[in-house]
């Protein structure tokens, strides 16, 4: 769960990806960087962070469980829905956060709202 997680954690948590990365790259051959990927998946957990997204980590830490419902791939910004085999591509998180998370939270109050005024 998110609930420790804030915006201010993830950034020193990046900040100490970065000097562990800088320290790493010695040389022009080595890909291998670790904590550039860590990097990478921390600024778009940043994004569902902002947005206050509920989310929990994956065992992996390559994915994470938005609202129970949503598989969202960090690096490879894929998702799926859970227990689905398709995944689907988006732009970016905050465009996964507006066009999914953002609007199904206003359909169900729009729809609590049709129905209650149904109930009079």
């Amino acid at each position: 769960m998110t609930k420790g997680l804030t915006t201010w954690k993830i950034d020193q948590l990046i900040k100490e990806n970065e000097v562990l990365s800088s320290g790493l790259n010695f040389d022009r051959n080595n890909f291998n960087d670790p904590y550039e990927r860590e990097i990478e998946r921390l600024s778009v957990m940043r994004v569902f962070v902002e947005a206050g997204v509920p989310f929990e980590l994956d065992a992996s830490g390559g994915t994470i469980l938005i609202e129970g419902k949503y598989v969202y791939a960090l690096r490879s910004r894929k998702w799926r829905v859970k227990g689905s085999a398709v995944w689907y591509r988006t732009r970016s998180p905050a465009d996964f956060v507006k066009r999914f998370i953002k609007k199904a939270t206003e359909d169900k109050r729009l729809r609590e709202i049709e129905h209650s005024a149904s109930m009079f």
